[in-house]
């Protein structure tokens, strides 16, 4: 089970890069302001310290819960990060420079020589941060954080509910289940079979003419803490499909949406689609062989690598949706 302290120690990265990196480029400008204004250039003075205010402003609105990516792509993060630090430090060299060629034989001079130099080991100690930030904040913590979301105890080994599948042939749509696409209906001769040679009893194949249309079941209140999905699947075809619906959330809980999780059995990088609200999740769960694999899924670190792109947190599970020419076991909840 992956560490349920990464999406707090991710959002702490984060706020080192926001408020440490993206703050200073603003501090920096409103200094330039005051510093024009020392030499009368009363122009430029204006201009940097309203561009200055402003930014720092914006940077504040984004530390207390804004997304960032409504600041900046987050896709261009990594390199806004880096250019970020080269123009910080050549500023800072051209204004230092300036201020000690003034004073170039007095005590000032050297103390400005020695803060240009603390504030470039600053910026490297930032873009170090910005990304091995996570790994340094967990091995410093003394204390398990709170977590971004409640989440009931319960006893080890007990899931918080089982989707079972015992009523077989009837329909899960009879059982629980929905459409899941309304304008897609599943066909009148559908068929709900029990999955012959399936490593765990009771599980189901769903043998449907028309692999377009989906099954989605709402989980109950408190199944909607779980923060793990366990069972066994296979994926016979590439119809085959496995998604989560998942409430979102930001880390001061202000704004709050919902998205899908689409697991694919598959090698790479996680991939936005947002014609479908939707990230796709490459994932290679342990082979339990005939083609069927051991599913156990950490929610939060699904969330992380996909919605957590654009600043979101795990705060809940809603639904499970199943499609295609897949077979799969009692799925639990934990």
């Amino acid at each position: 089970m992956a560490d349920p302290n990464s999406t707090t120690q991710n959002g702490d990265s984060r706020m080192w890069l926001l408020v440490g990196l993206w703050g200073l480029v603003f501090a920096t400008v409103f200094g330039e302001g005051l510093f024009a204004f020392i030499e009368q250039q009363w122009g430029w003075g204006l201009a940097y310290t309203v561009v200055g205010l402003a930014g720092i402003a914006v940077v504040d609105r984004a530390a207390r819960g804004k997304r960032l990516s409504t600041i900046y792509p987050p896709e261009h993060l990594a390199s806004a990060t880096i250019i970020l630090v080269v123009v910080l430090a050549i500023t800072w060299v051209l204004l230092g420079y300036d201020i000690y060629d003034r004073h170039r034989n007095a005590l000032s001079g050297h103390l400005v020589l020695l803060i240009v130099v603390l504030v470039l080991v600053g910026l490297i100690v930032a873009l170090y941060l910005g990304s091995t930030g996570s790994q340094i904040i967990a091995s410093t913590r003394k204390t398990a954080p709170l977590p971004a979301v409640p989440h009931a105890a319960t006893p080890t080994g007990k899931p918080h509910e089982v989707i079972p599948f015992d009523y077989l042939p009837k329909s899960p749509i009879d059982n629980g289940w929905k459409q899941g696409y309304p304008s897609n209906p599943v066909p009148p001769d559908a068929t709900w079979k029990v999955a012959i040679g399936a490593p765990t009893a009771g599980s189901l194949f769903l043998d449907l003419s028309d692999t377009g249309c989906a099954i989605d079941f709402e989980v109950s209140p408190n199944a909607s803490l779980s923060t793990r999905l366990v069972c066994d699947a296979n994926f016979r075809d590439k119809t085959a499909m496995l998604w989560v619906r998942v409430r979102l959330v930001t880390l001061n809980g202000r704004d709050k949406d919902w998205g899908f999780i689409k697991f694919d059995l598959n090698e790479g990088q996680p991939v936005p689609d947002k014609r479908y609200k939707e990230w796709v999740l490459p994932i290679k769960p342990e082979s339990l062989g005939n083609g069927w694999r051991h599913l156990d899924i950490s929610l939060r670190d699904a969330v992380e690598k996909t919605w957590g792109n654009d600043g979101w947190l795990l705060g809940g599970l809603l639904a499970i949706r199943l499609r295609g020419h897949l077979s799969i076991s009692p799925i639990e909840l934990r």
